[in-house]
């Protein structure tokens, strides 16, 4: 008998708790890592996250941005002046299989970019501009390439379930001096 009211009991609690109305679980916002250089990170907007490096990561940076018009949870990774190298060694581990979104931006640093800009914002009688692009076009050509496909699949690698944007670079000069 003793038993049979200590089932009730545990059956009459059960019932009421099924009762009271639960909130609904908040959705975590997706995932959405931001890698490369300076173009990503936002330098040159002034406005610097004091996060304890020099990368100049920005709250104005186009991935802070899409982030918070997206409600997107934001790791922003970019750093200024990142080649190929620094992001697979600095910036990757940020990925990981729950990852929703990637960004990337990077090369333009390996192919030299702040040279060929340099030389190529001297006047033309004064600089070898051409030179520079043509240095900087064949490292593009032949070497960045594999870099990039090495970069891209350790992404996919950490990243499996990704949906990866490359970003890429503005055209800055208009072929005249």
């Amino acid at each position: 008998m003793a038993r049979r009211r200590a089932l009730a009991a545990a059956a009459t609690v059960s019932a009421a708790a099924l009762a009271v109305p639960i909130a609904p679980a908040q959705a975590a916002a997706p995932s959405y890592v931001a890698l490369g250089d300076s173009y990503s990170s936002g330098t040159g907007t002034r406005d610097y996250l004091d996060d304890g490096t020099d990368c100049l990561r920005s709250p104005a940076a186009y991935p802070s941005l899409v982030a918070a018009a997206r409600g997107y949870d934001l790791n922003l990774r970019a750093c200024s002046g990142a080649v190929v190298a620094d992001v697979r060694a600095a910036q990757l581990p940020a990925l990981s299989s729950s990852t929703a979104y990637v960004t990337v931006s990077v090369g333009g640093n390996d192919a030299g970019f702040a040279d060929v800009l340099t030389e190529c914002a001297q006047p033309g009688w004064m600089s070898d501009c051409y030179g520079a692009i043509d240095d900087a076009r064949a490292f593009i050509d032949t070497t960045l390439p594999a870099r990039l496909d090495a970069l891209y699949a350790d992404i996919r690698a950490r990243a499996p379930q990704a949906r990866v944007t490359v970003v890429g670079y503005p055209r800055i000069f208009n072929g005249e001096d």
